[in-house]
């Protein structure tokens, strides 16, 4: 997990990234080697990288998470661009 620093929440720069994809509705496998729907298979990618990835993706169909929130909440439930569906 992130960094603790004294009277504030984890330092999110030190902790991995899961990248979905909406465009496949999988998890970015290591290296960005394919998807899986399994999240256990999932990459684990430093901040500065995911954020290379999204940003690059002029199409936004894919998401940075931090690996805390995706093991807790799954994958996102609508595109933040399109709202639900």
């Amino acid at each position: 997990m992130g960094k603790e620093v004294a009277g504030s929440s984890p330092v999110w720069g030190n902790m991995g990234y899961l990248i979905w994809s909406f465009q496949h509705m999988k998890w970015w496998r290591p290296n960005g080697r394919g998807y899986t729907s399994e999240i256990d298979e999932a990459g684990r990618y430093p901040q500065e990288e995911a954020g290379l990835y999204v940003l690059d993706d002029v199409l936004h169909n894919e998401i940075a998470i931090p690996e805390p929130n995706a093991l807790r909440d799954g994958p996102p439930k609508f595109h933040p661009y399109e709202g639900l569906k």
